[in-house]
């Protein structure tokens, strides 16, 4: 992990087990509460964690995340070029630089907390206009009132409705739709229909779903 870090190739070890966790993203993490607190802009040199390809972005640090699933952090970032807000992750930055003040800080942070209530995960998407997800589930009301129960705590700005008998009608509005799909797989077996204003997403569910019926039962329709 710290070759890594460096941009330094390893051939002689491997590790098994790594519990560095956040300590190598400490020296980025202080520069970027420093612009927070200092209400300044902040250029960040940023390493793609897949191509590792090496990018610049310029804009204003608003507030720090973290995932409760994956322990990773981020930050939010009003990006100057694209006038959107960003989510990078800590151990993607290679360096920071903290620049004048930024005049118009309060306003970013309000757009941000505006924008943040239609986040499912870290993702703001590339549209200007939250994606839809509608999720019909089968569920038994006399035994299963722990999957209602895990709906209301798992649903986060969600709406449940009972459209029937044993019929709940799940809905949310997100900037990524994307995101919420390893958590409506988890409900395989109860679904009774999804449906996405986004039709890539539907259509990849769609797909992941014939995949895992072909798998295990051979048929190749869904």
């Amino acid at each position: 992990t710290i070759l890594d870090n460096q941009q330094t190739d390893n051939d002689l070890f491997r590790m098994k087990h790594d519990y560095l966790v956040h300590t190598l993203e400490d020296e980025i993490l202080l520069p970027l509460l420093t612009a927070i607190k200092e209400q300044k802009v902040a250029a960040l040199t940023i390493r793609g964690s897949k191509r590792g390809n090496v990018s610049e972005a310029i804009g204003t640090p608003l507030k720090i995340l973290v995932s409760t699933q994956t322990g990773r952090r981020y930050v939010c970032l009003r990006n100057r070029r694209s006038c959107r807000f960003h989510a990078y992750r800590l151990d993607t930055i290679q360096s920071v630089s903290v620049g004048e003040t930024e005049p118009e800080f309060s306003r970013h942070m309000e757009g941000l907390l505006r924008n943040l209530s239609f986040c499912w995960g870290v993702s703001f998407g590339s549209k200007r206009n939250p994606e839809e997800v509608k999720l019909t589930l089968k569920i038994n009301e006399e035994t299963e009132q722990y999957i209602l129960n895990r709906l209301e705590r798992e649903g986060r700005h969600g709406t449940i409705t009972r459209t029937g008998p044993g019929a709940y009608l799940y809905e949310v509005r997100v900037w990524d739709a994307n995101e919420l799909l390893p958590w409506v797989k988890t409900f395989t077996g109860r679904i009774l229909s999804f449906e996405c204003s986004n039709k890539q997403v539907e259509a990849i569910w769609r797909r992941d779903m014939e995949r895992m019926i072909s798998l295990y039962l051979g048929e190749e329709d869904f």
